[in-house]
């Protein structure tokens, strides 16, 4: 269920049963119990091949971390975006930590077995470590440390610690007392048959059982009916955002093939003021249509990025800036639905308005073995800025190329005194090291800023198919 929900991203940070954390580590706890119930058969094989075990078990997980290093810095848990859940990424992290932490232990126990920790302290944690696990981040988070941060480290610290110790102890007790009752009527639990008696046995020990079992048949049921409503929910949830999704394009499809020149429509999603907390619809102006295609670009100025990262001369397609916008925005504003109806520029790449992801761009894993923007390779742009041809084209007058930035952008110190933006063309300045823009007045700057500017706007621009 973690692995499903994903990550939770709000400004809220709430992130029970949203994350790894839940399950990255839980087949230990599993482990710890086979040891505990096998312990003295599978101590006596560690000691009887302790010599090999010991040096090999380290060698592989020193191996195995440079790995799994690799795999996280590769993949890793946090490569869900809109549409996009990253199940595989997140499956290959988990294997590759879960072996991690299997070898860990394993290394710690051979070790164990020649060091020996004799402290009354450390060994009362130690039967307490796995409720200190579970209750401490309550006390981290929730109690002491509240939204502000305003309690002193030292004071934070030593009240965690003491509040999580205590707290743990006492859920160790409840603990205890659930392991006691289980190891007694472990049959009960394993089984849906009612308990049989032989005549011997009195009539109130009869009752008691009864008793006992009808309890823990009922927890048993109530158990399955909480799962399989949450499978039931999860099942309502994904299906109602599927359905969603798909009549919000059909909605916009519709509207998109009666729009015309000038006027004003929504299609995708992102986030344009942090404070609401959620995604609104992007506006966008449709400035052509031709042949059941339709040129929009978004009405305000969207994000605050710079052309490049590099102070160096950059072709458009291999900037960072397309590189964003054909990755980044394309995956995380528009829908799998509303990604089909992108189709590309008209040109030599693209006579017939037939281009899609799979032929737009790629993307490589570099000699490291890690990702990043290096490694994406633009060939014919699906989100685009406007050049300087199109804007005289387009928006003839100072006045028609005036834009205002979202509320995001504006909080990035992006925007005049009347929220009026600056925003980047394709088109190279002056000199090699320089783009050109349109001013917060409308102007196109023809001299441009130096392309790793970070204090420019971005108007993206798209073709749509209509038909």
């Amino acid at each position: 269920m973690c692995l499903l929900l994903g990550h939770d991203n709000t400004s809220i940070n709430g992130h029970w049963f949203m994350g790894e954390w839940w399950y990255n580590t839980t087949l230990i706890f599993m482990m710890g119990m086979y040891f505990a119930r096998f312990e003295e058969k599978i101590k006596g094989f560690m000691r009887r091949f302790f010599p090999i075990l010991l040096p090999l078990s380290i060698v592989l997980l020193v191996g195995w971390f440079i790995l799994e290093e690799n795999v996280i810095g590769t993949f890793g848990y946090y490569q869900e975006w809109k549409y996009h859940p990253g199940y595989l990424e997140k499956a290959l992290s988990l294997v590759t930590q879960i072996i991690l932490c299997v070898l860990f232990m394993l290394v710690i126990l051979l070790l164990n077995m020649k060091v020996r920790f004799k402290n009354k302290a450390l060994k009362f944690l130690g039967g307490i470590s796995l409720e200190v696990y579970l209750i401490h981040d309550v006390f981290r988070w929730m109690l002491f440390r509240g939204v502000d941060g305003d309690v002193p480290d030292a004071e934070y610290m030593i009240l965690t610690y003491a509040a999580s110790i205590v707290c743990a102890w006492l859920l160790s007790l409840a603990d205890n007392f659930i392991l006691n009752f289980y190891n007694t009527y472990s049959d009960y639990f394993l089984s849906f048959k009612k308990p049989r008696f032989n005549d011997e046995t009195t009539f109130e020990a009869r009752e008691k059982a009864y008793r006992i079992w009808d309890i823990i048949q009922g927890f048993k049921y109530v158990y399955v009916v909480a799962f399989a409503a949450m499978l039931f929910f999860e099942g309502v949830v994904v299906y109602k955002n599927i359905y969603n999704n798909t009549a919000l394009v059909s909605e916009e499809k519709s509207f998109l093939e009666s729009a015309k020149v000038g006027d004003t429509v929504e299609f995708g999603r992102i986030i344009q003021d942090y404070s609401l907390d959620k995604e609104e619809p992007i506006s966008w102006k449709v400035y052509d249509v031709q042949d059941g295609h339709m040129l929009l670009v978004s009405e305000k100025v969207l994000y605050d990025y710079s052309y490049h990262e590099y102070h160096n001369d950059t072709p458009w397609k291999d900037s960072k800036l397309c590189r964003m916008l054909n990755h980044d925005f394309y995956s995380s504003a528009f829908s799998k639905e509303e990604r089909k109806m992108l189709c590309g520029k008209k040109s030599e790449d693209n006579p017939d308005w037939n281009i899609t992801d799979k032929n737009a761009f790629s993307y490589f894993i570099n000699k490291t073995g890690d990702y990043d923007y290096e490694d994406i390779r633009v060939k014919t742009e699906l989100v685009f800025v406007l050049s300087k041809a199109d804007v005289e084209k387009y928006m003839p007058s100072s006045e028609d190329r005036i834009a205002t930035a979202t509320k995001t952008v504006q909080a990035q110190g992006i925007g005049d005194s009347d929220k009026r933006a600056p925003w980047w063309l394709t088109d190279m300045g002056s000199g090699e090291l320089k783009a050109m823009y349109v001013d917060a007045k409308g102007n196109i700057n023809t001299d441009g800023k130096t392309v790793n500017n970070s204090g420019m706007g971005v108007r993206p621009a798209i073709w749509i198919k209509t038909e």
